[in-house]
């Protein structure tokens, strides 16, 4: 079974300023282009209210953590750099075999009320509504800045944005000219591949980004994880203080999840892919005025198996390892139960009969079915595919969920 999820999403944005907002524009240049103020040092800021700010003038809390910073801390990971930010919690999510990371508090498993955006876009997978670390499409060598606004902002950005904002800047295809490689090396398997190109086609400007994250985890967890992704930017200007930029992201991970689950007696792999397309055109009318329009698409897809008693079991992982999370007896079911199920499905595959527990299922009580377990459930499913039949076992199935308290 695949999880296959499509997001459109389209952005119109006036920006209205006061006359010394425009001479910082004239001074600092579009979105992408943000240095800081040279005679006190101080930042601009972007994020907190979406028009160029300087820092001490911002109404909100903000931490800033640019590209030269990133460089001297030697970070590996988008999670371990956050560390460093006042408040900012960071640990394992054992349900996903990423990082998890909140503000202040709150759940480990699919944090929620913290929004995370690349360039203005939002990082939130549309199946549970969580961001995973480990797989965001950016590389450290291409980002800018890190903007943080430490505490609530839902009116400018949504009810995601309940506790913080994380917008991370990638730099500007312009700034990034010539070609890079690098690897970097570490203990228990970890590595990081990065290769860029940046250049210029005529009066547009691009950038090649490829890079290829490899954990082996835990000597004695299966929680291998590889993720590899491409990214391409491109900028034109174009007539009339106009600029046209486009963006192409093609993901692929693959991890083990090394939390138990009964009947798991080897690897359960996840495989992730991800393609996003992004296009976003700015029109200068003035000095005080400004237009943007965006649009962008995201598919997802991600599948996940399981191998249960030689069995091989597929899932949506994140739906399943949520129910696991708030009601582990649904998944892993009665033991006494469980066995006698077990026994009629190992029966059922050895002789090739699925009706033998058919049967078995039908003869059962409402709470007798409920005690299976959902594993034992998809497992099922699986046999009666095995032999033609998965209309039978998907409907089995189907009656089991309807059924769950």
């Amino acid at each position: 079974m695949k999880s296959s999820s499509v997001f459109f999403g389209f952005i119109v944005t006036f920006l209205f300023s006061a006359s010394n907002w425009a001479q910082q524009e004239m001074e600092f240049g579009g979105f992408n282009e943000l240095p800081e103020f040279e005679e006190f040092s101080m930042p601009v800021v972007l994020t907190a209210t979406r028009i160029q700010q300087h820092q001490a003038d911002v109404p909100a809390s903000v931490t800033i953590l640019d590209a030269d910073l990133i460089k001297q801390l030697g970070v590996t990971s988008l999670s371990d750099l956050l560390r460093y930010v006042p408040g900012m919690m960071v640990g394992p999510d054992r349900n996903n075999n990423s990082d998890a990371v909140h503000y202040h508090g709150g759940p480990a498993a699919f944090p929620k009320n913290l929004q995370v955006l690349v360039n203005g876009r939002s990082m939130y997978r549309s199946v549970v509504a969580a961001v995973s670390w480990f797989e965001m499409p950016v590389a450290l060598e291409d980002i800018r800045r890190i903007e943080i606004v430490r505490g609530p902002n839902a009116a400018s950005y949504g009810s995601n944005a309940y506790q913080a904002i994380i917008n991370i800047l990638t730099k500007h295809p312009a700034d990034t000219y010539g070609s890079t490689v690098s690897v970097k090396k570490g203990n228990n398997g970890e590595e990081n591949i990065y290769l860029k190109d940046g250049g210029s086609i005529g009066a547009t400007d691009y950038r090649i980004s490829f890079s290829q994250l490899t954990d082996d985890g835990f000597e004695d967890q299966e929680d291998h994880r590889i993720a590899k992704f491409i990214d391409i930017e491109t900028h034109r200007p174009l007539d009339s203080a106009g600029e046209l930029e486009t963006s192409l992201v093609y993901l692929h991970a693959t991890k083990e999840l090394a939390d138990q689950v009964s009947y798991q007696t080897n690897q359960n792999k996840v495989d992730e892919n991800r393609l996003e397309l992004g296009l976003r055109w700015t029109q200068d009318y003035s000095h005080k005025h400004q237009l943007q329009l965006k649009a962008y698409a995201t598919q997802y897809n991600q599948r996940q198996a399981i191998d249960v008693a030689g069995v091989e079991v597929s899932f949506l992982d994140d739906s399943l390892r949520e129910l696991f999370t708030l009601n582990s007896a649904a998944v892993e079911g009665e033991s006494v139960q469980v066995a006698s199920a077990t026994s009629k499905i190992e029966e059922a595959l050895g002789a090739g009969d699925p009706s033998i527990f058919t049967n078995y299922y039908t003869g059962l009580s409402s709470t007798d079915k409920n005690n299976i377990g959902l594993l034992n459930m998809y497992k099922l499913a699986d046999i009666f595919t095995s032999v033609g039949m998965e209309s039978t076992g998907l409907a089995l199935v189907a009656d089991y969920i309807s059924a769950l308290p």
